[in-house]
């Protein structure tokens, strides 16, 4: 994994959030989830977060999910980065992060990657 590209991109990206759902809550990153059972996939996403030195200088908010077809992993865009699209790079190094994702935390199932807005709503959706 790229790290420093990565520590970049998070840092252009995500900001952080209110409140929503359970959370697992540290001085950098809040971990949210709506499903009690998804509270040992949230502490096992928030070590790798760590782990992969993913978290910047701003507090970060990430939040799973579980679909009937995938898990996701939704992550605030921060206001500096308010944008619908993103280029070949960026979408490169999501796409190395989903997978790595995918493998690690996820136990190998589907997982998406969803870059959202300050409510946790999706705007771009990085999958298989």
């Amino acid at each position: 994994m790229k790290t420093g590209a990565f520590i970049v991109l998070l840092l252009m990206i995500f900001g952080c959030s209110s409140g929503f759902g359970n959370k697992l809550k540290s001085e950098q990153l809040d971990v949210y989830y709506d499903e009690s059972e998804l509270a040992n996939l949230a502490d096992s996403l928030g070590s790798f977060w760590t782990k992969n030195e993913l978290i910047g200088d701003r507090k970060q908010s990430i939040k799973i999910k579980k679909s009937a077809k995938r898990f996701q992993v939704l992550i605030i865009q921060s206001e500096e980065f308010k944008s619908e699209k993103l280029d070949p790079i960026e979408l490169a190094l999501l796409q190395e992060l989903r997978a790595d994702l995918q493998e690690m935390v996820f136990n190998k199932k589907p997982t998406s990657i969803v870059i959202c807005n300050d409510e946790f709503e999706s705007l771009i959706e990085i999958k298989e």
